[in-house]
């Protein structure tokens, strides 16, 4: 039986092919400081090593300005009541808590990954806010912010397995060398098979120690440098870079959900006897398991079908909402469509505040009560709340 909490991990699925890539520096990723002085004739530039201390800190410290370039912005689409003090119920991701946002969002897992595209600031489309995509000049800003976090995270040296050779079918890895903090007997299990010359890796599991949660974060394969030329370039999957999961100690849970797939150099045929990988991640750590929340259920789903969804599909009159003309395909996790009354009701207790319902979200957004809704407002605002409140049994 596996044990196993996720955070924020979208499906990913990345064809990741061998050969040469194109060297990435500040300036040819247009990722160069302002204010560098740039050296002119034949001088030297006075630059760090690529990896060195004084490389990652100047990366990070680019990072981190282009964010606070940003702060207010971001603060805008995404902060206030939502991702910055939380006042909805069930409560929203804080990742942009005070007293410092930029010290929140590095924390929270899957926003600042290597792969910048997988962030799920990116990824995530519209839910009870809008998508990112909703303010195509902030996205921008947010892509090149989050393409220079993955820059400065992409120079620092991650602890991994040594390199080891992959055989067809089933696969038991120690992957314990890749850990921080000196746990032992993590291991990952896969099945691996050919197909057209790729290597193709799937049914991914992680197995926890007896006694012993285990976190991890955006782990990742690598194509090592063969060694009939040592230098030919690493090939990096970052398939899993928005995986962040704990697993309870003692058992094993699927890694993901994602597969990988790996080609030989240059998009030869990987060699199962000569070609090997390396297994490494962000963070592989104890952690603390905490089992999933239970669902909420609604208490009387004959009286809901009665007396609040034909209000809802705008078949009744009072408060002249026509929710499903947005809502009935799910939009923003609240779906008013179908025969399933139980699944209808437990879509819309989703978006309910228990302690003070005229508060909910789905009430202040509906009524257009300073909370940005792209549908509009219904006709009678009061009527709409009392729909609700009036009927709190149904739902709690």
């Amino acid at each position: 039986m596996k044990r196993s909490s996720v955070h924020w991990i979208p499906a990913a699925l990345v064809l990741l092919v061998a050969g040469g890539a194109a060297a990435c520096d500040d300036a040819g990723s247009g990722l160069k400081p302002t204010g560098t002085n740039t050296p002119t004739g034949d001088a030297a530039p006075d630059l760090p090593e690529p990896g060195s201390p004084g490389d990652v800190q100047a990366k990070q410290a680019y990072a981190e300005k282009l964010y606070r370039e940003l702060e207010p912005q971001v603060k805008e689409a995404c902060g206030k009541q939502c991702h910055e003090l939380g006042l909805f119920n069930p409560e929203p991701p804080k990742f942009l808590q005070g007293p410092d946002s930029y010290v929140s969002i590095k924390k929270f897992p899957g926003i600042i990954v290597r792969d910048a595209f997988q962030s799920g600031l990116i990824t995530k489309g519209a839910h009870a806010g809008p998508a990112l995509g909703a303010t195509p000049a902030v996205e921008e800003k947010v892509r090149k912010w989050l393409e220079a976090e993955a820059v400065a995270l992409t120079v620092v040296k991650l602890p991994g397995t040594d390199p080891f050779t992959v055989k067809t079918g089933a696969n038991e890895i120690d992957i314990s060398k890749a850990a921080q903090g000196g746990i032992t007997n993590v291991k990952l299990k896969f099945d691996a098979s050919l197909v057209g010359g790729i290597l193709s890796l799937k049914n991914l599991k992680l197995v926890a120690p007896a006694g012993t949660d285990v976190h991890i974060n955006a782990p990742r394969f690598v194509r090592i440098k063969p060694v009939v030329d040592p230098k030919a370039p690493e090939t990096v999957d970052g398939s899993f870079s928005n995986v962040d999961q704990t697993l309870q100690g003692g058992t094993e849970a699927e890694l993901g959900p994602g597969s990988v797939f790996l080609s030989g150099e240059g998009w030869t045929p990987f060699d199962l006897a000569a070609d090997k990988i390396r297994f490494d991640a962000n963070k592989l750590e104890k952690g603390t398991y905490n089992p999933p929340p239970a669902i909420k259920k609604c208490k009387d789903i004959n009286a809901f079908a009665a007396n609040v969804l034909p209000a809802l599909r705008g078949q009744a009159s009072g408060a002249g909402s026509v929710c499903n003309n947005c809502h009935g395909a799910g939009l923003a996790g609240l779906s008013l469509n179908g025969n399933d009354n139980q699944a209808i009701c437990d879509s819309v207790l989703s978006k309910l505040n228990e302690a003070n319902v005229p508060q909910s979200i789905l009430i202040l957004k509906a009524t257009a009560a300073g909370t940005p809704h792209n549908g509009g407002k219904v006709q009678n605002g009061q009527a709409f709340s009392d729909l609700f409140n009036n009927n709190k049994a149904i739902f709690f």
